[in-house]
């Protein structure tokens, strides 16, 4: 069977051989640029902070890794892998490739009914607009395989012949009308016959679909259809469109206003013949469908054709088709965004962080013996710490230090010993509270 890709049309063409098989898909790229920006902006964004917060080279002292962040790399490859996703969704293809295939299907001749009894409104929004429906999803359905198109009033005509291009058939499928043809009335054997002699006369794989409501004006349809079975291996299938029961006027707009087809005076009904549809189906090896005024399943339609009257096998060819990219854009975003969050966050040097000389003369160290004192409790600590805590002029330093260091000098020298500094004073216990609370009472 004919590949679909052979027959694809081109949606959109770019500079330089690139084809997009999905131009439609244009808001991606726009969404994808769009958070490209973000990202750049939040890392503009983070580099100014640490501007803000320190110079370079004060950084550099304080946190070295930190100030190497490789911010600018991770943002690249998210921002590349965006960019690659973005381009694949449109689906482009570039260059050409021979690919052999062998060409095998079945060719369908459909006869489409276009007399003015097909213009009745029992099916919306009339007999013909239905057919033309009914004609479009059994192309689609079929896929890559040959289909022609004949009409058929009081004369038949050749509309489309058998062709691999659906386009153009659904072309010349647009502009059926009973004003297309040259006499009226409602010849379908004729039209048989002309749809069999447009069909090869050697081979399997040919069908014949009748899309009409079954009226004919004495043209031998049944004999026409048995005629195509027998000797050229044709299979019909029919296809009533219709109301059987009440049938429906015929209507004639002229000049805006809406008439119904008159003859002798009285108004013409027509009505869906179901007796010669499916005699014409029985006769040709095929099968009948009653659509009525409802919808019909084309694609089980589609089926029977492609699988019970058996593919026609034709020649070798070679079809040319672009090569998609799609893989390949694919394939290199999911690797950009493998390799981003392998990219470290701090930047891997031996540089230890140091504080500047002006710093470090007013926050001294702490000893090793403090240090041990100060993970205990705090009020362990060394007088050297205390002070270096609660820092005071020269001149004062030893009336105001903490309580505890003037009770170590006043069991010494037997001086008094001054109230502790509110930084250093111990909470009160509950019970000297609850006594302060109980005198302020009475």
């Amino acid at each position: 069977m004919m590949q679909a890709i052979a027959s694809r049309a081109v949606l959109a063409e770019l500079p330089g051989g690139v084809e997009l098989g999905n131009p439609g898909a244009w808001l991606w790229p726009l969404v994808a640029g769009v958070a490209i920006l973000a990202l750049v902006r939040l890392a503009l964004w983070r580099r100014r902070a640490r501007a803000r917060l320190c110079d370079a080279a004060l950084a550099e002292r304080l946190a070295p890794q930190v100030a190497g962040a490789r911010t600018g790399l991770r943002t690249a490859l998210l921002g590349g892998a965006l960019v690659a996703l973005a381009i694949a969704i449109l689906y482009p293809r570039a260059g050409e490739r021979l690919e052999p295939v062998e060409q095998s299907g079945v060719d369908v001749m459909l006869v489409v009914d276009v007399s003015r009894s097909m213009l009745a409104e029992d099916a919306v929004p009339n007999r013909l607009a239905r057919a033309k429906e009914f004609a479009r999803d059994l192309v689609e359905a079929l896929g890559s395989d040959r289909v022609g198109l004949v009409e058929f009033a009081g004369v038949p005509s050749m509309r489309c012949p058998l062709t691999f291009n659906h386009r153009t058939f659904l072309t010349q499928l647009d502009l059926l009308s009973p004003q297309s043809t040259v006499r009226g009335g409602s010849l379908l054997g004729d039209a048989i016959r002309l749809a069999a002699e447009s069909l090869d006369a050697e081979g399997s794989g040919k069908a014949i679909v009748v899309l009409s409501d079954g009226e004919d004006m004495e043209s031998s349809p049944l004999e026409a259809a048995a005629t195509a079975a027998t000797e050229r291996g044709i299979r019909l299938y029919t296809v009533g469109i219709g109301d059987k029961s009440e049938g429906a006027r015929i209507p004639v707009r002229s000049d805006g206003r809406v008439e119904f087809l008159m003859h002798e005076g009285e108004q013409v009904w027509t009505r869906l013949d179901p007796t010669v549809l499916a005699g014409v189906a029985r006769e040709g090896n095929g099968a009948y469908l009653e659509a009525g005024t409802g919808r019909a399943d084309m694609a089980q339609l589609a089926r029977i054709l492609s699988t019970g009257i058996g593919a026609r096998a034709r020649e070798r060819a070679d079809v040319s088709t672009r090569i998609p990219l799609f893989p390949w854009l694919a394939g290199l975003a999911a690797i950009l965004l493998a390799l981003e969050p392998l990219v470290p966050n701090r930047r891997a040097t031996k540089e230890k962080a140091t504080l500047p000389d002006d710093i470090r003369r007013r926050n001294p160290r702490r000893s090793p013996r403090s240090r041990r004192f100060s993970r205990r409790s705090p009020w362990r600590w060394s007088p050297r710490a205390r002070a270096t805590m609660h820092p005071t002029p020269p001149a004062t330093a030893s009336r105001t230090a903490c309580a505890r260091t003037n009770a170590r000098r006043s069991s010494s020298k037997g001086t008094v010993t001054p109230a502790p500094c509110r930084r250093c004073r111990p909470p009160r216990s509950s019970t000297t509270s609850a006594s302060r609370d109980s005198a302020r009472a009475t």
